[in-house]
């Protein structure tokens, strides 16, 4: 084989692994959103919520709006401790890049609530975002003190 068909054949097989990579990454690429997801919960999918909120907390493992709507979706299908369990991984996961990961919930609800005070799936959301807020440590708090017994 000569020198400029090896060339040949090394720029084709590069193209063609060039070409895998970036269809292979188009195709890995999420298309799951916070808002779809929302919008799921709007409209009583809550499942299918749940399933949306997953993929967008795989996608953003530190992300707020992705724990908040899949505990929003836990709650109005009565898994409780699910959504509880979620709260506990905001605590531990999601506070110690975002501080404000608890006050950007509520108030996000807060804003929800201005506008439509009625909203039952945003007033179960606060309540129990308010509920389990004051009964999880705050990772800050664990990582000073010990805890008492």
């Amino acid at each position: 084989m000569s020198h400029q068909s090896t060339r040949s054949l090394v720029f084709v097989l590069a193209c063609a692994v060039l070409g895998i990579a970036s269809a292979t990454s188009a195709y890995a690429a999420p298309t799951c959103t916070a808002q779809q997801g929302q919008l799921l919960i709007d409209a009583g999918r809550y499942k299918q919520a749940v399933n949306e909120f997953t993929c967008v907390i795989a996608a953003d493992p530190t992300g707020i709006e992705g724990y908040r709507g899949r505990i929003e979706a836990q709650l109005l299908l009565g898994q409780y401790s699910n959504a509880f369990r979620d709260y506990a991984r905001v605590s531990a996961v999601v506070t110690p890049v975002h501080p404000d990961a608890e006050s950007i919930i509520l108030a996000g609800y807060a804003a929800r609530l201005e506008t439509a005070p009625d909203d039952i799936t945003a007033l179960v959301g606060v309540s129990f975002a308010r509920w389990a807020l004051l009964r999880l440590p705050r990772s800050h708090q664990c990582a000073r003190s010990p805890p008492r017994y």
